[in-house]
């Protein structure tokens, strides 16, 4: 079953602030909006931070469910990093690209290596 979002307004700061409810999954991320500081003439509040930022509160449970989100997409993005350049100069004299760059990499949404190339505009 699937929370639905709920908007509050921070009372304590004049409504500047806005917070999200997290999913049981911890996928969404707070949202905040800061106040124009050009309206402010006061330079004291800004520079303490307790006054710039607001952390949302979670229960244990919650700051669990987020760890453990972000660890299990982070051996993906490991494994997605291209390797293995090869820089190829193009003997086409008249186009708009001097070198090739061959890399082995995993498109999006794919779980083996690709030969993937990225052309290199001429200067």
């Amino acid at each position: 079953m699937r929370k639905v979002k709920k908007l509050r307004l921070d009372k304590e700061n004049t409504g500047s602030w806005r917070s999200f409810s997290l999913n049981s999954e911890g996928a969404e991320r707070m949202a905040t909006t800061g106040t124009p500081t050009a309206d402010r003439g006061d330079t004291a509040a800004t520079d303490d931070p307790a006054a710039r930022f607001q952390v949302q509160k979670h229960s244990w449970d919650g700051l669990r469910s987020i760890i453990h989100g972000s660890r299990k997409y982070s051996g993906l993005i490991v494994n997605k990093a291209p390797h293995d350049f090869q820089f190829v100069q193009k003997t086409d004299e008249s186009g708009p690209h001097s070198h090739r760059l061959y890399y082995l990499g995993m498109p999006y949404g794919s779980r083996e290596n690709s030969l993937l190339y990225s052309e290199i505009p001429k200067k």
